[in-house]
């Protein structure tokens, strides 16, 4: 049985972390540090917005008031509230700085594929692309949201009519008909977003690579590499799934004992393993891309990927 693409680069990921597991779960922690702050103090004070707006919509659909003027209403209460303008503020200030620190531990990841030897500073080594980290985190988010517009439309579409009518008035078909079209609208949603993301899936690596390339020039980059090639990248992310399953299941049990603190802190030390190593497994198969001719209809893409691609 030929081994799996997925099992090459996870495997060569473990290779160059050994013995630098260290360095990397510092780094990790350095790069999520302010969500982990902004995350925390939205825990502790009640004010994240994601949250309180999720149980303004919970409350409106149990007692029947899911109008727009209720909606806009309640929303605008919430988000007039000063711990959540804050809470909004301080996840914005992380949302910039996050893809600069990331751009740093990429590259180290990156440099250790290669046989480098940088420590911790690494992490600040691509702070000169900031603005470039900074661009490129904007123009994939807004990329990202114009794929999924059109499982939005479907969304928005399925919900107007329970909006505009009275609940008592909507028969039993009529719901499963707007169920069914919101579920299609997320589900559109999530094929298109997905493959949008992993035709970009290799921008940033390519601007930690090369920190004097334009963000544009990046994307047309990562684009090229990913052509034929996403199914590659997403069985490889999808082979994390038990990881994370796991992760969850661990500080399910821990707070289920009563172990809440002790939870928490199993809980960030898996997932800062877990994004060093699934950072280090795509990174490796950047490495085995770029290495590559650029696939086209006419060529063929090596499936499984060759060993000598990876060194």
């Amino acid at each position: 049985m030929p081994v799996l693409p997925s099992a090459l680069f996870r495997a060569k990921a473990r290779e160059v972390l050994r013995g630098r597991w260290q360095t990397a779960l510092l780094i990790a922690l350095a790069v999520n540090l302010p969500s982990l702050l902004v995350q925390a103090v939205s825990a502790f004070s009640g004010a994240d917005p994601l949250t309180r707006i999720q149980n303004l919509v919970i409350l409106a659909a149990r007692e029947g008031r899911m109008t727009e003027q209720y909606l806009i209403t309640g929303m605008e209460k919430i988000l007039a509230e000063t711990g959540v303008r804050i809470s909004l503020g301080a996840s914005l200030l992380a949302w910039l700085i996050t893809p600069c620190l990331a751009l740093g531990m990429t590259w180290w990841l990156i440099s250790r594929l290669r046989g480098g030897e940088e420590g911790f500073s690494a992490v600040f080594s691509r702070l000169r692309a900031a603005h470039k980290a900074v661009g490129l985190h904007v123009m994939k988010a807004l990329i990202l949201l114009a794929w999924m517009i059109p499982g939005a439309a479907v969304m928005a579409l399925s919900m107007l009519p329970a909006m505009n009518s009275a609940p008592a008035s909507l028969t039993n078909s009529a719901v499963n008909g707007y169920l069914f079209l919101s579920y299609a609208g997320m589900l559109l949603m999530a094929v298109l977003g997905i493959q949008a993301a992993l035709r970009l899936a290799m921008a940033e690596k390519i601007l930690a690579d090369h920190p004097e390339k334009k963000v544009f020039a990046c994307l047309r980059e990562s684009r090229k590499l990913m052509n034929r090639r996403k199914g590659q990248l997403f069985s490889l992310e999808l082979s994390f799934v038990f990881w994370y399953l796991g992760e969850m299941l661990i500080a399910s049990m821990l707070a289920t004992m009563g172990s809440g603190v002790l939870s928490l802190m199993v809980q960030m030390l898996m997932s800062l393993f877990l994004s060093v190593y699934m950072e280090g497994s795509v990174c490796a198969f950047y490495e085995a891309v770029r290495k590559l001719p650029a696939a086209s209809a006419d060529t063929p893409v090596p499936d499984p990927l060759e060993d000598e691609a990876l060194n």
